[in-house]
């Protein structure tokens, strides 16, 4: 398959007319070219003014194509991969429930936070666990900063990343 769309690159300049080649099932697309690694969005206009909208294509990644591309990075076999992936969760939950945060090394930080849809009470005796309403999972991805400040990496962002506006992909 191949795929006739244009890009907006990073410095913000629409190159049209780049032909893509488009690898994987109908609904499982891997769309590179010359290793940039490709996100999509939608227009949206909001109030009058229009902004873009990153959105997802095809169906989602699932824990067999992470642990299938986890083994061909490493020396372990797709299936131990697979059941290390299939118990992350509660793994996670348990050190989380401890109270504790969980940092995984090159991905980032998972986290508990709690809501209350109390405004707030007058007292500290009036503090308790009573109030929450809702806890969540928060997670920060991993990165790193210069001696600036400025944030340099992102794991979970690739350095090669060009964004593709959806209406412009023809397939």
């Amino acid at each position: 398959m191949v795929l006739m769309i244009g890009i907006i690159g990073i410095d913000g300049i629409l190159t049209p007319g780049f032909i893509f080649i488009a690898s994987g099932t109908e609904d499982r697309y891997i769309l590179k070219r010359g290793g940039i690694d490709m996100a999509f969005y939608k227009k949206q206009k909001l109030n009058g003014k229009w902004y873009l909208r990153a959105v997802t294509k095809g169906r989602p990644a699932t824990t067999d194509d992470v642990a299938e591309k986890l083994s061909f990075m490493s020396t372990v076999t797709p299936g131990d991969t697979y059941a290390v992936l299939v118990n992350l969760g509660e793994v996670l939950g348990d050190l989380l429930s401890e109270g504790r945060s969980v940092r995984l090394k090159g991905v980032g930080t998972f986290f508990l936070s709690c809501q209350s849809s109390s405004r707030g009470v007058d007292t500290p005796e009036e503090v308790s666990p009573k109030l929450i309403t809702a806890v969540k999972v928060r997670f920060i991805p991993e990165y790193a900063r210069e001696q600036n400040n400025q944030v340099t990496k992102r794991t979970l962002i690739s350095s090669k990343l060009i964004w593709v506006d959806t209406d412009e992909t023809v397939e």
